[in-house]
């Protein structure tokens, strides 16, 4: 059983409670990771939609400004939801369709992105309807 101690808190700790090469401990670690968005928010976000989606962070800002900052399904404001828009995307080609609150990112995506499944249960719920 083999110890290490962490930089950060100055506690011996076993290996597996470290990262490879990071003289911090995980939990140490995941503190800073957190501090560190909390303060720069837009380098994560920035890095989040270009290795998710190949857009910028400017590119993403356009597309919100285009939508007032709304859903464009639902129309709901983002200061409504709490949560970022989050990109809509199709799953096959990887374009980009716009930005959605997570309950309609959500919808889409248990729906299978499917049309014609959509269509059906706007069916439905006009049918139903009291």
């Amino acid at each position: 059983m083999q110890l290490k101690q962490c930089r950060s808190c100055g506690v011996e700790k076993l290996l597996s409670e470290f990262y490879v090469r990071n003289p911090d401990c995980k939990g140490c670690t995941l503190l800073k990771r957190k501090e560190d968005y909390r303060k720069n928010p837009d380098k994560y976000k920035s890095k989040e939609l270009k290795n998710n989606y190949g857009i910028t962070l400017k590119e993403y800002n356009l597309m919100f400004a285009e939508q007032d900052g709304c859903c464009a399904i639902c129309g709901t404001h983002q200061c409504s939801t709490g949560k970022s828009l989050a990109v809509d995307h199709d799953h096959i080609s990887g374009q980009i369709r716009g930005l959605l609150c997570a309950n309609c990112n959500t919808a889409l995506g248990k729906l299978n992105d499917n049309i014609e499944t959509i269509l059906r249960a706007a069916d439905y719920l006009r049918l139903t309807q009291g």
